[in-house]
């Protein structure tokens, strides 16, 4: 379950890159996304050159990190076997405040 105390809410980007403070290398295995097909022409076109934005939050996968922008930037990194990438982060306290609004 993706809901946040049982809410789901959709923040507008520009919110989610206001809020992120670092850009910092976060190992992918320590990511939870959601699943994607790859197979999709926006994945085709996912240009892994501009870093998603994660949130250091809670997720159903018990990681560090949930994925809240670049889901097919995400797949195509971990597709093409990179084991590492550069990230906007979102404090918990930050995303808390987002989430709140």
């Amino acid at each position: 379950d993706w809901a946040i105390q049982g809410k789901e809410l959709k923040i507008p980007v520009q919110d989610l890159f206001r809020s992120t403070e670092e850009l910092r290398v976060v190992p992918l295995d320590q990511i939870c996304s959601r699943p994607l097909s790859k197979f999709r022409l926006r994945f085709k076109k996912a240009d892994t050159r501009f870093p998603c934005i994660l949130a250091d939050a809670e997720n159903p996968c018990g990681l560090k990190y949930r994925l809240v922008d670049g889901r097919h930037r995400f797949r195509k990194l971990k597709d093409s076997g990179e084991t590492d990438g550069v990230f906007f982060i979102i404090t918990k306290e930050a995303f808390r405040r987002l989430y709140e609004q």
